[in-house]
């Protein structure tokens, strides 16, 4: 079994700083990648995608049928740029491994949906770029699957607005930092769904910046944890111009027996008069008078808990 970081220097891939994975403020020794072992991933060419659109073909790397782009191969250190508009649905077939970055320039109501497929590794850098003025949503989604490492970096420009969600639901791995600068008038709708089990580990870390007056943002973690796991909701609102908005929130679902480890760090960051911030957080058990209205009317009670437990998620599990 090789480690993440031997794999990482095999490929000659940078991870990062160790340090960042490690900054938890209550629980570094839980985002510590070196003690994570993972099946050994076979070596391939390192690949390069620059362009990708309809109108470029890839030598069956890619298949386009709009409005689909299915990527079919493992990559590593491979680098693409969208320019996307409309409904995009981009999917990763069966891979062993896929490494890289994409750069994804959302123009006027468009919407992209991006299915991580099945995995080992997966290790990427996600930035979006809004046009002004327009109105957005990207979703990220993975169930089953093996270690998720996602950077995702937001740039919303003037007058935009931008919806994301990340649904990550029994991987076995997730480190998922989310950095967001909203420009004046711009507005960022985050959600994280999350559901962490038989021993995963998710660190989900969400910092907003509002650089541009006027800017709003609504961040929302949602996480259902049974043990022995490490679910970490984290991050940071920041505002440093008039009459911007923001509001950060998670609620945890704990349905282990006492086996789990979560954790909820909401942070406020504010150097300016005239704004509106807040944030909350709540980690908690199912409740027995839910459970008790489910079960009055018929459900057992493993179904009842499945549902209130989607409920949570606003997912169907």
């Amino acid at each position: 079994m090789a480690s993440i970081a031997e794999l990482a220097k095999e490929k000659g891939i940078n991870l990062y700083s160790k340090k960042e994975w490690k900054d938890s403020p209550t629980t570094p020794r839980y985002t510590d990648f070196s003690k994570l072992d993972l099946k050994k991933v076979e070596a391939s060419k390192a690949i390069t995608v620059t362009g990708l659109d309809t109108a470029t073909k890839y030598d069956g790397l890619f298949e386009e049928e709009d409005p689909m782009i299915r990527i079919n191969h493992e990559l590593h250190n491979f680098s693409s740029n969208l320019s996307i508009s409309g409904d995009k649905k981009i999917v990763f077939s069966h891979n062993s491994s896929v490494i890289g970055s994409i750069i994804i320039n959302m123009e006027k109501d468009s919407n992209v949906s991006i299915d991580l497929g099945k995995y080992d590794l997966f290790n990427i850098l996600l930035k979006i770029i809004t046009a002004p003025g327009s109105k957005n949503r990207l979703e990220l989604k993975s169930e089953n699957s093996g270690v998720t490492y996602i950077r995702i970096g937001h740039v919303l420009a003037e007058g935009s607005e931008l919806e994301l969600v990340n649904s990550h639901i029994k991987d076995s791995f997730l480190f998922l930092k989310s950095y967001s600068e909203l420009s004046e008038k711009s507005s960022l709708m985050s959600r994280i769904n999350v559901y962490a089990d038989n021993g995963a580990h998710y660190d989900c870390v969400q910092d907003v910046i509002h650089i541009g007056r006027e800017s709003n943002s609504h961040i929302i973690g949602r996480g259902v944890i049974d043990g022995p796991s490490v679910l970490i909701f984290r991050g940071i609102l920041k505002m440093s111009k008039e009459k911007c908005s923001g509001n950060f929130e998670t609620k945890t679902l704990n349905i282990s027996k006492g086996d789990a480890f979560t954790d909820s760090v909401p942070t406020l960051d504010i150097s300016s008069n005239n704004v509106s911030a807040k944030h909350s957080s709540s980690i908690e058990n199912i409740d027995k008078e839910q459970l008790f209205y489910l079960t009055s009317r018929g459900f057992d009670e493993k179904e009842a808990s499945k549902l209130i437990i989607s409920s949570i998620l606003a997912l169907d599990i």
